[in-house]
């Protein structure tokens, strides 16, 4: 949401997050680290916790989609066996 002529950037969101609201931002950066560390070492492109879906690209989580989301056209299976069979057959 911003107001016309006024918007506010990603850094300066995370910085209020982090310096105002007191968020321990790398305690989330940890958090996150730790659910997708088994999965992104097997090569896998997302990993999911809780409802959630950590789409992985590399070395790097780059969204997490809300409960529910749909990770089509997101992220595109390597194949029969791929992440997105896996995880719809909950595995």
């Amino acid at each position: 949401m911003s107001t016309p002529g006024v918007d506010v950037s990603d850094h300066a969101l995370l910085r209020y997050l982090e310096r105002v609201k007191g968020i321990d931002v790398e305690a989330a950066r940890a958090e996150v680290i730790a659910i997708v560390k088994v999965a992104a070492s097997l090569g896998n492109r997302t990993a999911a916790r809780d409802g959630h879906v950590y789409v992985i690209d590399g070395c790097w989580v780059t969204t997490v989609m809300p409960k529910g989301g749909n990770v089509r056209g997101i992220v595109r299976p390597r194949g029969p066996f791929g992440d997105l069979q896996r995880m719809r057959a909950g595995r």
